[in-house]
Order: structure tokens, then sequence, then C-alpha cells
């Protein structure tokens, strides 16, 4: 096995090649450069219990990818998405109002699959 030099450099950790890993975990294709001899088959969701793991425990990840309860896919929630719990609003003639979301639709949403 390779040994990495240095500190891991999350800024290399783009949207992009987090959906790659994502995407290799449920059985995907891998690096070209690297053979496996067995790929994981991961569920959707137990995938993004890695990513997850990869972000909150051992920072390696930027906290910022998150899987939409709707599609499963990943997006950036810094520059998309929405989060709708107890609390959530929406907003209406300029104006918040509580959105009143049944708790059914309580979860993370990529903009594509986001309840009005």
């Amino acid at each position: 096995m390779g040994m990495s030099q240095g500190n891991i450099n999350i800024e290399d950790s783009t949207l992009e090649k987090v959906q790659e890993f994502y995407a290799w975990l449920q059985g995907g294709a891998g690096p070209r450069k690297i053979e496996f001899r067995t790929k994981p088959r991961l569920t959707e969701d137990e995938a993004f219990s890695v990513v997850y793991y990869l972000q909150e425990e051992l920072g390696i990840l930027p906290d910022c990818y998150e899987q939409c309860r709707k599609c499963k896919g990943l997006y950036d929630s810094c520059n998309e998405g929405t989060s709708i719990d107890e609390d959530s609003t929406i907003v209406e003639n300029g104006e918040e109002v509580d959105g009143n979301f049944p708790k059914e639709l309580y979860g993370l949403y990529c903009d594509s699959c986001r309840p009005d």
C-alpha cells in the first residue's frame, strides 16, 4: 500500500470528486490508475454514511456535501439546497412565514427536489 506524504488538502475534495467516490462505493467505476480485486456495492445511504464519517469524524472531506433526501444525489450545501425541519420558514411576497411542513418532509434537499 502506498503512503501519502504531507497533510490532506481538503480544498482538493471537490463535489465532482466526492460524487465519483460516492458512485464508486456503490459499485461504479473507480480511478483509472487503480485496480481493485473487489469493489464495494453499498446502497446510496450506506455510501453516504462513509462520506459523512469522512466529514464529521475524520475531517478529511469538507462538511458542505449533503445527500438529497428525494433523489439521493450529492450537492454542495454552500451553493444550493434546502433544509426543512420544525423551524423552517418559507418566503411569500417577500415575507418569511412559518412553513408548516409536515414531519414526513423534514430533511435535506437539492434545488431540483426542494418541496414547495
